[in-house]
């Protein structure tokens, strides 16, 4: 079994201001493992331990459904750490901006399954009413296969390859 994760390979520059960073935390936070830069990375789900086995397969089903995307712009501001600055483990960069506001957007989506009045007005006037109902459908599709795998126990992705072309 190996510990698995879906990232995203982070810009040199952003790398770097990183690496900068850590010189000065790393003797305020002497219980972190610190990676070298080479390893930084944007975690987008984290998979749990699964059969090593499976992360080729998984590695090339996600390589060839998200080539189609280009690189994309994070708006980060501020650091934290996991569990907490007695025992720290993780470091973390915050999220700012339209990020930020997609992220609290579906944070309340999920788990009231309802968005306040103030959410909605903010996200409808910052990204517009086509990109929020992408979003929404989007999260909605999260959901709905969350609940199929669960439903059925599914634990890692089937070996075989989709049959359904891509759009």
């Amino acid at each position: 079994m190996i510990r698995a994760f879906v990232a995203v390979d982070l810009e040199p520059q952003t790398v770097q201001k990183i690496a900068e960073a850590i010189v000065q935390l790393r003797p305020r936070l002497p219980g972190i493992r610190w990676l070298p830069p080479a390893n930084f990375h944007l975690t987008l789900k984290f998979l749990g331990d699964i059969d090593e086995a499976r992360v080729e397969p998984i590695a090339a089903a996600l390589e060839r459904d998200l080539c189609p995307f280009s690189c994309f712009t994070i708006n980060a501001k501020g650091l934290g750490v996991f569990p907490d600055l007695k025992r720290p483990r993780i470091l973390w960069v915050g999220l700012v901006g339209d990020e930020l506001l997609i992220w609290q957007f579906t944070m309340e989506l999920l788990r009231t399954h309802r968005v306040s009045e103030p959410t909605w007005q903010a996200a409808k006037d910052r990204l517009g009413m086509k990109p929020l109902t992408d979003l929404i459908g989007a999260i909605s599709y999260y959901c709905y296969i969350s609940v199929a795998m669960n439903a059925f126990e599914v634990t890692t992705l089937p070996e075989r390859e989709p049959t359904l072309p891509l759009p």
